[in-house]
């Protein structure tokens, strides 16, 4: 398991996200999100035998 968090704005009219939402250097980007996913499903699973469930 791993845990993550994004925050995506968008119109639902058209579908459009927000570019400015949360702010380009917050660690919340939709852009980050499976980086960080990846770094924290390696740092605690690395090693260990793949899951059987």
């Amino acid at each position: 398991m791993a845990e993550a968090i994004s925050l995506v704005v968008w119109n639902p009219s058209d579908g459009s996200l927000d570019a400015g939402i949360p702010p380009v250097s917050s660690p919340l980007r939709i852009e980050q999100f499976s980086t960080q996913v990846e770094s924290v499903y390696v740092s605690r699973y690395k090693g260990l035998p793949p899951h059987t469930d």
